[in-house]
């Protein structure tokens, strides 16, 4: 064959064993490092949703009572109502508001009602809540103060099952004695005061101011 028709052969590259397996080692604790690192990005990231979920639901609350100059009056598990339900047209879902009459049985409400509008569902009680039939439980409840002259919003306790729609409330005792879906704990957010601040898990103890 002549010579200017000859192709040069390309050298093979091959890797041994032992590199294999040190360069998967590698990748193995570079992953290491790099999971819990996004797991607490995550986390962060579910805390300032929840966060802001709470703010707008404080100002909602607060714009109703500057509307009807007194607290939505308490819900009932067992039927639709109280201050989740009442206000919905405070944070943008008047609509549904006016679909679905007041006093509903939570049992047979609409589908429109099953699940909450996305101001209403905290990340990480979603990821809690399972797939049970029937409407979504509660991710925040009120805490009525000064015989409902003022409010105080929380995260729902891991352990309240109650209609989201219900309008659910608890006292601070009541809220206290179970643990909360961050850490423990609770992010609150005080009537007609901006911001929210976080309150660490005290089940089973006495219940913080």
């Amino acid at each position: 064959m002549p010579l200017a028709r000859m192709r040069a052969v390309p050298a093979r590259w091959a890797v041994s064993l032992i590199e294999l397996l040190i360069a998967l080692a590698i990748l193995a604790v570079l992953i290491g490092l790099l999971l819990p690192a996004v797991q607490r990005v995550r986390q962060r990231a579910d805390d300032m949703r929840c966060q802001n979920n709470l703010n707008q639901l404080n100002l909602g609350v607060g714009q109703y009572v500057e509307t009807f100059k007194r607290l939505p009056p308490p819900g009932s598990p067992a039927s639709v109502g109280g201050w989740s339900f009442e206000v919905l047209p405070f944070v943008e879902q008047k609509p549904l508001r006016d679909a679905v009459g007041l006093g509903t049985p939570t049992a047979t409400a609409p589908a429109a009602l099953a699940r909450p509008p996305a101001v209403f569902r905290c990340p990480r009680r979603e990821s809690q809540d399972g797939t049970a039939a029937g409407m979504s439980p509660a991710h925040y409840v009120l805490v009525p103060v000064s015989r409902r002259d003022s409010f105080t919003l929380y995260d729902a306790p891991l352990d309240l099952r109650a209609p989201w729609a219900s309008g659910p409330e608890l006292t601070q005792q009541e809220l206290f004695q179970s643990s909360g879906p961050h850490r423990g704990g609770f992010h609150r957010a005080s009537g007609f005061q901006q911001g929210v601040t976080f309150v660490p898990g005290v089940a089973g103890g006495e219940a913080r101011p």
